[in-house]
């Protein structure tokens, strides 16, 4: 599990450090090479854009996930058992 936490962590960190700006010099440069057409490049940015967020997505999913499960097993309360405290703490205060 630490494994699949620190593989979610490296691809996230990895994520941010290609920013949209780099994204678009490396395609400018491209289309100023003539490799790739102008609308090629737009279209192949997009599609990289795309690519990154769906690659953000999961990576928060699976982060998500993760700590999700080791705050089961480590027995720690979540929100939800929070809200349902309060509400009892809340209705025997009412009783009173």
């Amino acid at each position: 599990m630490d494994d699949l936490l620190k593989k979610s962590l490296a691809l996230g960190l990895g994520a941010i450090l290609v920013t949209e700006e780099k994204v678009k010099e490396v395609i400018q440069e491209m289309v100023s090479k003539g490799d790739v057409k102008v609308e090629e490049g737009e279209t192949l940015a997009q599609e990289l854009f795309q690519r990154m967020s769906k690659g953000k997505d999961e990576i928060e999913k699976k982060i998500t996930e993760v700590v999700s499960k080791v705050l089961g097993k480590l027995d720690v309360p979540v929100r939800d058992d929070l809200k349902k405290l309060e509400k009892r703490i809340s209705a025997l205060e009412k009783k009173e």
